[in-house]
């Protein structure tokens, strides 16, 4: 169902908030405005991971939550990718931070979102989710509000290069590798739309 007019937080639980395209012309991947949604839908988004194939795929049972998270907080679902994609190796379950912590983005504890201790680094204890639907929605949360939102507390524009600013410090490759990611994954559009 088509939910996309709901104002952000009116949902209810499992509620699937999907994009509108009909067409691969209307699908957006706009490195220059990250916080532009892509208007794929669920299904849509499932026909480009596969489409990618390889660990891309691991994507596909999360696939309502990374577009219902796009179109909740403003964060284009190819860039959401993106950032979990590099920061969790692709969902890559033989590290602790992803079979351990349900973490795919390498948030840090906090109070209010604890370790539980599932893992840490020389960096910081990771955060706990109880599962990565969880994760998914928490992420594009922090990063829409936060990073990519005027009024958020770590905003800097809304590119990589101003999300990677506060994001991860000193990460000077983190940028292009995401938006290579993206890239990557958009370029499936066109060959199943």
């Amino acid at each position: 169902k088509n939910n996309q007019n709901k104002p952000g937080g009116n949902y209810e639980l499992g509620e699937v908030i999907e994009g509108s395209a009909t067409t691969a012309s209307q699908v957006v991947w706009d490195k220059t405005d990250v916080s532009r949604v892509s208007n794929l839908t669920v299904s849509q988004l499932i026909a480009v991971l596969n489409s990618h194939g390889g660990k891309a795929v691991r994507y596909v049972p999360y696939a309502a939550d990374l577009i219902t998270g796009e179109n909740k907080y403003k964060v284009n679902v190819f860039f959401l990718l993106g950032v979990s994609a590099l920061e969790s190796g692709w969902i890559d379950e033989s590290h602790d931070m992803i079979s351990k912590c349900n973490n795919l983005g390498g948030v840090c504890a906090t109070s209010n979102r604890p370790s539980n201790g599932c893992f840490k680094n020389s960096n910081c204890e990771f955060a706990y989710y109880s599962t990565k639907g969880e994760f998914i929605n928490a992420h594009a949360s922090l990063l829409g509000q936060s990073y990519l939102n005027p009024n958020g507390s770590y905003y800097e524009g809304t590119t990589a290069s101003a999300v990677v600013i506060h994001y991860c410090p000193g990460c000077s490759s983190w940028p292009g590798t995401v938006n290579a990611i993206g890239d990557q994954l958009y370029a499936h559009v066109s060959r199943v739309m």
